[in-house]
């Protein structure tokens, strides 16, 4: 999985036809609606608001008025193909006059997806995942050992006599955490 980090914008012309591709990160799919009324508001008198997205398990997508599976559909197929996580494709059309047809229509969308991603900076991924286990107060030097050793923060609760301690790091720990704490039942979450 991929994702941007910053805001893109690019625009291409066809037949007196403005269409303004816009690629957005996304921190939440709570976004998307407060993205797309800043787009509104800031290319006012557009005729179609076209956009696609994909957050976790949610994907979307929106012609917008345009023929149906002329906007929304492709440009969700390129954030597919691109394998691209976490981002708004919003591509804002200004009429111009002319009637594409369906065809031309799908493939101009397609071609202001690509040239918008075509100006990206796609970086991967990083899941983080949580890691506990509890240890007694008299293991815990073996865990700051370990911390120090392979350079990752850690977290500690202390209760009576057992400490919970809390790792935050990719899924690459994995194997490491389960070589040197193998009696202990390590609980990993998504974080």
């Amino acid at each position: 999985m991929k994702t941007i980090l910053e805001n893109y914008v690019t625009e291409i012309e066809v037949e007196r036809s403005r269409f303004i591709a816009l690629l957005f990160p996304l921190k939440s799919e709570d976004e998307v609606s407060s993205l797309l009324e800043e787009v509104k508001k800031e290319y006012r008198n557009a005729r179609h608001y076209c956009y696609a997205y994909r957050f976790n398990d949610s994907e979307r997508a929106s012609d917008d008025g345009e023929p149906k599976g002329t906007a929304g559909r492709p440009m969700l197929d390129l954030l597919q193909k691109n394998d691209l996580q976490h981002v708004l494709l919003v591509v804002v059309r200004y009429f111009g006059g002319i009637l594409l047809g369906a065809g031309r229509l799908l493939r101009t969308y397609v071609a202001s997806g690509k040239a918008v991603l075509a100006l990206a900076t796609v970086v991967p991924i990083q899941i983080v995942y949580k890691f506990q286990f509890k240890i007694d107060v008299d293991e815990l030097d073996n865990v700051y050992s370990f911390a120090n050793l392979h350079n990752i923060p850690f977290e500690s609760s202390f209760g009576e006599r057992s400490v919970v301690i809390t790792f935050r790091a990719n899924e690459d720990i994995t194997s490491l955490l389960e070589a040197n704490f193998y009696d202990k039942k390590i609980i990993k979450t998504k974080d």
